[in-house]
């Protein structure tokens, strides 16, 4: 029989400790990341500029979509990866951290389903803001995301199709209805968790015009985050929104000043509304031991 003793698993840090820390300690992480991924990034447009003979400097920075996807994978994969490493630093399993378990079948349908209606009131709030503030469009990163999704080469439109559908649906999840949300819900209560986890996700996207409108769309994220207790339909809900978006801006011209239609945010919101209650009527209790997609040692 040996003698050699066994390593003890780390100390969950709870509380107040958790709820604060570990935020503020992404923040750090998130914030050196995001210097060394926009080096990267110049790397990539020099490159680029390089292998297509065009000349590279301050006249002509030539910021492709080839470059902003692929950095957009780079940043936000980054992001991820500090959040499931200060996650297991304090002491939860990686099933906390990234809530991987099975959601139950209607939640997946719900997920899908919504998805291609929930981004619609946002839309409709956006043209409001737009119409009404038109210093709020100084960043206009909506504008810029439909651009590179339609013009350039196909290898770049490429790049940005697949940072909008699959890294930022993956990896914003993982860290906002993930580490966050099991970090916050450490010390608070749900409601508490619901409002600051959407709040920082829509302050993450920094375009005043597209941050408000995402709020919405981050409460329905983290009530389906609530009541299926997976990080699961959360996903599925965002890569369906997005991908709505990118057929939107490959199939349909749309007029610089051509606002949504109030009949379809209307909808859009009505719609959201009703899967929010069906949601909550099939609610999951929290089972962090069931059905999980990782299996913990």
């Amino acid at each position: 029989m040996s003698n050699t003793p066994h390593a003890l698993p780390p100390r969950r840090i709870d509380g107040l400790a958790a709820a604060i820390g570990l935020p503020l300690a992404f923040v750090s992480m998130a914030f050196l990341w995001l210097l060394v991924s926009a080096v990267l990034m110049v790397g990539l447009m020099v490159g680029e500029a390089a292998a297509i003979g065009v000349p590279f400097d301050e006249n002509n920075p030539m910021p492709t979509a080839f470059a902003a996807g692929a950095g957009t994978f780079i940043q936000l994969g980054g992001w991820a990866a500090a959040a499931v490493l200060l996650g297991l630093a304090s002491g939860a399993t990686l099933r906390e951290v990234l809530a991987a378990r099975w959601a139950p079948l209607p939640f997946l349908a719900i997920a899908l389903v919504s998805g291609l209606f929930v981004g619609l009131f946002p839309g409709l709030i956006a043209d409001f803001l737009r119409a009404t503030l038109p210093a709020w469009m100084q960043l206009d990163s909506l504008g810029q995301i439909s651009n590179g999704l339609t013009e350039g080469p196909m290898y770049s439109r490429i790049a940005m199709l697949s940072a909008v559908v699959i890294a930022a649906p993956l990896f914003e999840e993982i860290v906002f209805r993930g580490f966050l949300w099991d970090a916050l819900s450490r010390a608070f209560p749900m409601p508490v968790v619901l409002v600051a986890t959407s709040a920082m996700f829509a302050a993450f996207h920094m375009d005043p015009v597209q941050a408000s409108a995402v709020l919405f769309t981050g409460l329905f994220l983290g009530w389906l985050r609530y009541t299926s207790d997976s990080l699961v339909p959360c996903i599925i809900v965002h890569a369906a929104n997005n991908g709505l978006a990118t057929v939107v801006a490959f199939t349909v011209t749309v007029e610089a000043d051509e606002a949504t239609p109030v009949w379809v945010g209307l909808l859009g919101l009505v719609v959201t509304l009703a899967f929010t209650a069906v949601a909550f009527a099939l609610r999951v209790p929290a089972n962090p031991g069931g059905d999980a997609l990782i299996e913990e040692s």
